[in-house]
């Protein structure tokens, strides 16, 4: 029966003196936003420990030369090492034209991203997931939240301008103690359906038009 040699370790370890950076360090372990923070945080505090790489490796379930790079980079970097970029992962499939033309077909349907896949599979021939898609339009910019509902396709421009003019007069009227100003509103229930999510821009909210059906109202003054 032969044997099997295991591979010697080399030694290496992080010695860090300052109380303050292991206490940093202690956070990150606890608090930091990325689970990779965490976890190198976590990786060099063992080490300082005077764990070896290959037990270091075990308890992260990691390879040891993972651990030995971090440590590397401690030396080079020093706390930001743990926010350094690896730059690995897989290179996204769409070049920038393609990537601008998955952000005009969400757009168009930023409800379905189902829709921007077989749009995009048709015009490039390049096969990708949901997931990798809604990866690339949170890369954009977009966030996917609620879209809202509006009357502004049926609205007079000119009354409306007229009306924020008078509203404005008011509150300064207000300000100046002239006048008491109240608003009145009203609210109901209906049956109309529940607004849909989309993908939209950070800080733009789309509207759609409204429909109206049978409803109480309730109102507030």
């Amino acid at each position: 029966m032969g044997l099997e040699l295991k591979r010697p370790q080399p030694m290496k370890y992080v010695n860090i003196t300052d109380e303050a950076v292991v206490l940093t360090l202690k956070y990150a372990k606890h608090y930091g936003p990325l689970r990779c923070i965490r976890e190198r945080a976590h990786g060099l505090l063992l080490s300082n420990r005077g764990f070896t790489l290959e037990q270091i490796a075990e308890i992260l379930e990691i390879k040891y030369q993972t651990v030995s790079q971090w440590i590397d980079d401690w030396e080079d970097y020093g706390i930001r090492a743990l926010y350094k970029k690896h730059g690995g992962g897989r290179s996204c499939i769409y070049d920038e034209s393609e990537v601008q033309r998955i952000k005009e077909l969400v757009a168009e349907e930023p409800r379905r991203l189902s829709y921007v896949k077989s749009k995009i599979e048709d015009e490039t021939g390049k096969s990708s997931s949901k997931l990798t898609l809604a990866n690339i339009v949170k890369k954009l910019g977009l966030v996917y939240k609620r879209l809202r509902k509006s009357c502004k396709h049926k609205r007079d421009e000119e009354h409306f301008q007229r009306c924020k003019t008078a509203l404005k007069d008011a509150q300064e009227a207000e300000r100046k103690g002239l006048i008491n100003l109240f608003y009145f509103d009203e609210s109901g229930f209906t049956q109309e359906p529940c607004v849909p999510y989309g993908w939209q821009e950070k800080g733009k909210q789309l509207r759609i038009p409204s429909v109206k059906s049978k409803r109480i109202n309730v109102l507030a003054l």
